[in-house]
């Protein structure tokens, strides 16, 4: 069986850890990278090809480069 691959993106730890236990059981889930800042989500995705990105979406955004 093919292993989602997620990518977190927030920028606090907490949550990080939070989301990373409840997704542990789950061997059909790899959380494959964990971003802090809003320029990172596109270089990540591109690097690491996640099935699924989960976002904070009130994260600080940047002017894209």
């Amino acid at each position: 069986m093919k292993r989602i691959k997620i990518v977190l993106v927030d920028n606090h730890d907490l949550i990080f850890d939070g989301l990373k236990s409840c997704l542990t059981p789950y061997s059909d889930l790899e959380l494959v990278g964990f971003v802090t800042d809003s320029l990172g989500v596109y270089d990540a995705c591109l690097k690491l090809q996640p099935d699924l990105v989960i976002m904070d979406l009130s994260l600080p955004w940047h002017e894209w480069r």
